[in-house]
């Protein structure tokens, strides 16, 4: 999980320190992940899920920082995962 969380925020500029990347770059990274985004989605939803199911906190953290990026991508097409994963959110809290 945490290689593709590292994927995801590097290819997309979303992490930490990235915001000298070129405008041209991230966008690209974007159009890249986009392609995926609904994949990666329903598999986060997965690992998400069972992150709670065993308390694995681990898991949970690197799911949450996942999803963060990919709903800050995916704008308001993520939108139709909310119900998904406030459930998941709510329990945690």
């Amino acid at each position: 999980m945490s290689t593709t969380v590292s994927f995801v925020t590097n290819l997309t500029g979303t992490g930490k320190g990235d915001e000298d990347i070129d405008p041209e770059i991230k966008d690209e990274g974007k159009k890249i992940i986009m392609q995926y985004s609904e994949a990666l989605v329903q598999n986060i939803s997965v690992l998400f899920q069972l992150s709670i199911d065993q308390a694995y906190q681990v898991l949970q953290e690197e799911s949450l920082v996942l999803l963060s990026s990919l709903a800050e991508l995916m704008a308001e097409l993520f939108a139709d995962h909310y119900g998904t994963f406030m459930p998941g959110l709510m329990s945690i809290l």
